[in-house]
């Protein structure tokens, strides 16, 4: 049994060469924006109830999405700020990594004592998120939080 080739040799139908993009310098713009359009990245926090959603905060593609501004809830477009790097912020970025990573120096009972005191009811272990709803501290993140503070102050 032969399998039959797409086009064979006798005259078939060929395949229309492929043209090129029209435009100036760099041409293909809009091609490329083509096969990229049906690829949306979603980075947006949503909160469902039997309804539907509820809440949204985050960002959609180019569209940022917050529910708490001083008028209310608003949706605005996407601004990308330069990170400009300057010493004060290696400095603060520096401060905060060290209190991050110190919480692994401490010994067994001294994060069991951590531990313990964030799952207490106190309301220093409760935060709310975005949407209002109550979240605890874990004793790493409580601990951090009281650091920063303590640092901050000197």
């Amino acid at each position: 049994m032969q399998l039959a080739k797409p086009y064979p040799k006798g005259g078939g139908a060929k395949p229309p060469k492929p043209s090129k993009p029209k435009g100036g310098k760099g041409g293909g713009k809009e091609q490329r924006n083509a096969l990229y359009a049906p690829v949306m990245i979603l980075m947006a926090l949503v909160k469902f109830a039997g309804t539907g959603a509820i809440g949204i905060s985050g960002k959609i593609a180019g569209t940022v999405f917050n529910i708490g501004g001083q008028q209310g809830a608003f949706v605005r477009v996407l601004a990308i700020p330069r990170n400009r790097r300057t010493s004060f912020q290696v400095l603060a970025r520096g401060v905060l990594s060290g209190i991050a990573s110190s919480f692994r120096t401490l010994t067994g009972s001294q994060v069991d004592a951590w531990n313990a005191a964030a799952a207490d009811d106190s309301p220093n272990s409760i935060r709310r998120n975005v949407f209002g709803d109550i979240r605890k501290l874990s004793g790493s993140q409580m601990f951090q939080r009281l650091n920063n503070i303590v640092t901050s102050i000197g």
